[in-house]
Formats: structure tokens, sequence, C-alpha cells
């Protein structure tokens, strides 16, 4: 398949068959050949972009993570839209990974999140009806750990639902690092100001929980 598609004189109808034989493949290589060609193939962006798009198990994912991080704008802008077409199933492939805590993906797998637009789904699910679901998002959210993702955290730091609350709480707990005050402090100015106030709000409750 490799030598097919990298064949300069070789006719698109026998690459496409190539590249549906990338697609249904379940080895790891078959990612590797994959996204070489999606960096150079202008002629065939939308059939390796579906090939790849078709590539949900975690393996797999986490090797286009790999490839996502050593890529350069143009090519990461190319993955991020891989993982858009994977829509729900990337997006829960992605999330299990995080939830695995591996240190050297978690910041890019947040970046995917937010690029894909489930980072704001997430925010938007904080107002649901059922406090299982807000419950979840702000797990999730806290995992995610970006600024947009905490800024969505911080507006839970009220809700009549006792657990999410304590999520929230446990969340800023995070923001003790280095790079954690620098997105504290970008909330506590933030332009919102129901932001400022939940923010100074659940700070509150952190300090009295510490005493």
């Amino acid at each position: 398949s490799k030598a097919l598609l990298t064949d300069e004189n070789e006719v698109a109808s026998v690459k496409k068959a190539a590249l549906v034989g990338l697609k249904n493949a379940s080895s790891l290589k078959a990612v590797e050949i994959l996204v070489a060609r999606l960096e150079v193939d202008e002629e065939l962006q939308g059939d390796i972009s579906a090939a790849l798009a078709a590539k949900v198990n975690k393996k797999e994912v986490a090797a286009l993570i790999e490839d996502f991080k050593d890529a350069d704008p143009g090519l990461r802008a190319r993955i991020t839209a891989v993982f858009k077409l994977m829509k729900e199933e990337g997006e829960e492939t992605l999330v299990e990974l995080l939830k695995e805590d591996i240190l050297s993906l978690n910041p890019f797998i947040s970046e995917i999140l937010e690029s894909t637009g489930y980072v704001e789904s997430r925010i938007r699910q904080l107002s649901h009806r059922d406090s299982a679901v807000r419950r979840e998002a702000a797990e999730v959210l806290s995992m995610v750990g970006t600024e947009s993702a905490f800024r969505g955290i911080v507006l839970a730091a009220r809700d009549p639902d006792d657990e999410v609350r304590v999520k929230v709480i446990k969340a800023l707990e995070k923001l003790e690092t280095k790079e954690g005050k620098e997105i504290l402090s970008a909330l506590e100015s933030d332009g919102d100001k129901r932001v400022r106030k939940y923010t100074h709000w659940a700070l509150e409750r952190l300090k009295a929980k510490e005493l």
C-alpha cells in the first residue's frame, strides 16, 4: 500500500483502493503510513482523513496523538480535522486516555479536545438538569485542565448539588502548580464578572477547607 501511495505515476483510483486497505488494517503501521501521506498528499486529503478517522481504538488514537505532538502547525491542523471526523467515538477514546493520566500525552489530548468543541459541549452540560451529568462534566473538565475548562468549572462553584461543588473545589486544588497559578490569575482577572466572582468564592471555600 505504501509503495502504491507514494508512486507519482499511479492513478487515483488505485491509490484510493490502497487507502481502503489501510483504513481496514489493524496494525499501527497503517496509522504511520496514513499520517505521512496526510502531510504531503494534497489530492487525496479527504480519503486519507476518512481512513484515519476510522482509527478509533486506544492504541491507534495514542499513536495519532504522538504524531500530533511532533507535527508542525500545518499537520497538527490536519490531524485535528481527523479527530473532528471521528466525532463521539474519537472523543470517548481521548477521554479514556486522559483518565490514564499519561503525562507526555495529556496536554496534547486537552488541546485536541478543545479544538473539536468537546470542552465547550461539556461546559454546556454543567447547566444540565440531571446532577449526574453535571458531575461527570465537572470531572472531565477538571482532567482536561485548560484555562477554558477551568473557566467552565468555576461557574459551577455554586451548583445545588453537593458533589458537583466538591468537584469544583478539588479541581481548583490542582491549580497549585506554576502553570495552574497562571490559569488562576487569568480567571481572577477574567472579562466576565461572574467568572471573577465565582473564582473568588470558590477560592474562599478552598482556603476554609485547608484551615
